[in-house]
């Protein structure tokens, strides 16, 4: 189906839509000023940029890590044999 060194295409469009909705919330984020993440036990959060700024960064650099950063790390390197 794949070569040895690459996914299979099912998984590299998994992995491009896990960084296309990554980069989206990221610019949505930027773009507000505030993130909103939901709150232990029910409702929401809404993380304002000049009141908690470590916290919202700190946000950010999780989502780009998480979503856009492995990702991309994961078609360079390509499967484990």
């Amino acid at each position: 189906m794949a070569g040895e060194n690459r996914y299979s295409p099912i998984l590299v469009g998994i992995f491009l839509s896990q960084m296309l909705i990554g980069t989206l919330v990221v610019v949505v984020f930027l773009w507000m000023g505030k993130a909103i993440i939901p709150r232990h036990g029910g409702g929401l959060y809404v993380l304002h940029r000049v009141q908690d700024p470590y916290l919202y960064w700190g946000l950010l650099a999780g989502i780009l890590f998480s979503l856009v950063f492995l990702p991309i790390r994961y078609l360079y390197q390509g499967p484990k044999r």
